[in-house]
């Protein structure tokens, strides 16, 4: 398993996205919720991955500066 950071541009919003990849299949992807820049766009969700029998969730960079993200993804 591989967790792929890049930047995303979807249509004319840019995301900084994480991929969690498995044998060339994407699992799904998280958006950093509280981007720095401006140019930047918010992603709207929170994620939880099951992989081999560990649940995780991912938050990036400044993300982990606030509370609601690591809330939500143990709540969940």
């Amino acid at each position: 398993m591989v967790l792929l950071g890049f930047n995303e541009l979807a249509g004319d919003h840019l995301h900084i996205t994480v991929a969690v990849v498995e044998r060339n299949v994407i699992h799904g992807c998280y958006r950093k919720m509280f981007p720095v820049f401006k140019h930047e766009t918010p992603g709207n969700a929170f994620p939880v991955f099951t992989r081999n029998g560990l649940k995780f969730g991912i938050v990036i960079c400044a993300d982990g500066s606030y509370i609601e993200p690591c809330r939500i993804l143990a709540l969940r």
